[in-house]
């Protein structure tokens, strides 16, 4: 696991550190992860976590092992135009020179016979105020009593109980994504539901408002990113604040250099 959770004292950006190429390869990893990934809301708005799984098999090993890679990776790796390994090793190459605020956790965990690797970034701030708003219902879902200031603690560890059951319930996922209560529990129900119903709902509007941007053939930039990516009903609230977020993220880094920006917010 490659794991990114340190407190730092310098303030101070110097881009100079990079060469032309950590710089290119750490803008590629960034756009990944903020633009096309939804973690610009955890950076800047009141989106408490984004996770993707990266496919990290070179095209290579792709070819050489065609017969014995699982079908799903295989798919991912001709349909995705990014180079995914490539961007994970943009971070990893340049971290060194920069260390997160104590007030993110960032990582991943890689399952390298499998050609993948899941990434989380996590706002600790956005989490903890997710799981105080709704802990009676995290209570009663997991069906135990937790502190929110020392159970983010566990996030990044493996066995868990907490953060396995909430992996693992619908409706707790959808809060700590940031999709709000009202749409993470119709979305259970959706997903409940037989398939007439279930188009019933969609019918009167319960649809994504865009979508999931991953070819890389479509362009995005600072100036131009979707929001995130859930169900909802028109003129939903939660939507309607990501708007609002999304207009004020955008108006931060026009006329400014994406890369800086984004590292003194990440950085100290």
């Amino acid at each position: 696991m490659f794991l990114v959770w340190f407190n730092a004292k310098e303030t101070n950006i110097n881009l100079s550190k990079l060469t032309r190429k950590d710089k290119n390869d750490l803008n590629v990893f960034l756009e990944y992860l903020l633009l096309r990934e939804e973690g610009i809301y955890v950076l800047f708005g009141s989106k408490p976590i984004v996770s993707s799984n990266l496919c990290i098999i070179s095209r290579e090993r792709l070819r050489e092992n065609f017969e014995n890679i699982p079908a799903t990776i295989k798919e991912k790796a001709n349909r995705c135009k990014i180079k995914l390994k490539f961007e994970i090793e943009g971070w990893e190459k340049v971290q060194k020179h920069f260390k997160i605020k104590d007030k993110y956790l960032l990582f991943f965990k890689k399952h390298e016979d499998a050609g993948i690797a899941d990434v989380y970034f996590v706002n600790k701030a956005n989490l903890i105020s997710v799981l105080n708003e709704y802990y009676d219902i995290f209570k009663k879902r997991i069906d135990f009593d937790f502190d929110p200031f020392t159970i983010i603690n566990e996030f990044n560890e493996e066995n868990s109980k907490f953060w396995s059951l909430v992996k693992k319930d619908i409706v707790l996922q959808g809060l700590i994504f940031g999709y709000g209560k009202t749409n993470s529990v119709l979305f259970e129900q959706w997903l409940k539901t037989d398939q007439t119903n279930k188009q019933t709902i969609v019918n009167l509007g319960f649809s994504i408002a865009n979508n999931h941007i991953m070819d890389a053939n479509i362009k995005v930039n600072y100036q131009d990113f979707p929001l995130p990516v859930f169900r909802s009903f028109p003129n939903d609230l939660t939507l309607e604040k990501y708007k609002k977020e999304r207009q004020k993220i955008i108006s931060l880094y026009r006329g400014r250099e994406p890369l800086k920006v984004t590292l003194e917010k990440l950085c100290e």
